[in-house]
């Protein structure tokens, strides 16, 4: 396995090759997108996002992840064609689906992207190691003393590190004239799988560590 250091927002998922095509055109296998949030309020904070999808036609159904009522398939139908999880914290995601409903739900042609996050609940972590993606521990981040992101003032945040598109990158993000900068935690992911394709990797001076009350241990990215 390689290490490989994720957004803590959107941009480290579990996902499909063809929803990364349906986020720049419209889906060839449906238009229904349930995203789930930890709150529907909280919709609001991914709100660029959410219009992006709307105004390509998409058919956006917002739930709370908690929510009882949240299924992925009825009789043995999808009820959607593409599934977002906005909440990497949950520890129980719609009427208590499981790892399987979703792998199932990708087998039956549906697109799933998971977001990440340093406090990724072990229900999102079980979903991310079925498609071969092992998260770092919780309260860890990707650190890089070298390659971060510096301001004007003189001061700096060595957590918000400059990342580098891979070869592979290229169907998934557009034309970049800098840098990336993200901040979030590492993960790794089984390098030998062809349908895994990394997006962004750090530098060599990249690593994962404890933050907060959690620092006790630093792992190389």
């Amino acid at each position: 396995m390689r290490f490989l250091p994720t957004s803590a927002v959107v941009a480290s998922l579990v996902c499909s090759a063809a929803w990364l095509g349906a986020v720049e055109a419209r889906s060839v296998s449906g238009d229904r997108v349930l995203v789930l949030v930890p709150r529907v309020e909280a919709a609001k904070t991914y709100s660029q996002f959410l219009a992006s999808l709307t105004s390509r036609g998409f058919d956006v159904s917002v739930r709370a992840a908690h929510n009882a009522s949240v299924v992925l398939q009825v009789d043995g139908v999808r009820a959607y064609d593409h599934t977002v999880v906005l909440s990497p914290e949950s520890s129980k995601l719609g009427a208590d689906l499981s790892t399987d409903d979703f792998v199932d739900f990708v087998n039956d042609g549906g697109n799933l992207i998971v977001a990440a996050s340093s406090e990724m609940s072990k229900p999102c972590r079980s979903l991310a190691a079925r498609f071969g993606i092992v998260y770092e521990e919780r309260g860890t981040a990707v650190i890089d003393h070298a390659s971060h992101l510096r301001v004007t003032n003189g001061t700096s945040d060595h957590a918000l590190v400059a990342a580098s598109p891979s070869l592979t990158a290229a169907p998934v993000l557009s034309k970049q004239s800098g840098p990336v900068y993200f901040k979030g935690i590492a993960h790794k992911y089984e390098s030998n799988n062809p349908l895994l394709i990394p997006v962004l990797t750090g530098s060599r001076t990249t690593y994962s560590a404890a933050v907060g009350d959690n620092a006790k241990k630093s792992t190389p990215a």
